[in-house]
């Protein structure tokens, strides 16, 4: 992945873990950050198939900010699903909006997160549609 984005002219700002239990584990809603934006990830997910990534609307004031994640939380109750999806191959995710996880399956979701940047700034999801374009297969 390193190598992928230098030839795009841009490095990696972080790597991440994470893992979505099994039988109905979750993620709860929540932007990456303590404000919303429209910064990306490049998310790489293993395991089943109906395991899936949701994003949320939800108004800025009905989260809150969870000061050692350095994310905002969002009450189910206060969201709208608006989009979800699988992302078990090399996805491009905008995270700087509230979304979750969910995992119906009898096997746990595990996911590799890349955040892409350039000169030390998160990619937004516009910069990043033009920058990845060719290799987004939607």
């Amino acid at each position: 992945m390193q190598e992928f984005l230098s030839g795009l002219g841009l490095e990696i700002a972080a790597v991440e873990y994470l893992q979505t239990p099994e039988n109905g584990g979750k993620l709860p809603p929540h932007s990456d950050q303590q404000y919303f934006d429209d910064h990306v990830k490049i998310n790489i997910s293993y395991g089943p198939e109906d395991a899936k990534m949701v994003w949320w609307d939800v108004p800025l004031e009905k989260t809150q900010p969870i000061q050692e994640y350095d994310i905002l939380f969002a009450n189910l109750s206060d969201c709208t699903r608006v989009w979800e999806a699988t992302t078990n191959q090399p996805s491009l995710c905008n995270v700087g909006v509230v979304h979750s996880t969910e995992n119906p399956s009898k096997e746990p979701r595990f996911t590799l997160c890349f955040i892409p940047a350039l000169d030390q700034k998160h990619i937004q999801w516009e910069d990043a549609l033009k920058i990845f374009g060719e290799y987004i297969d939607e």
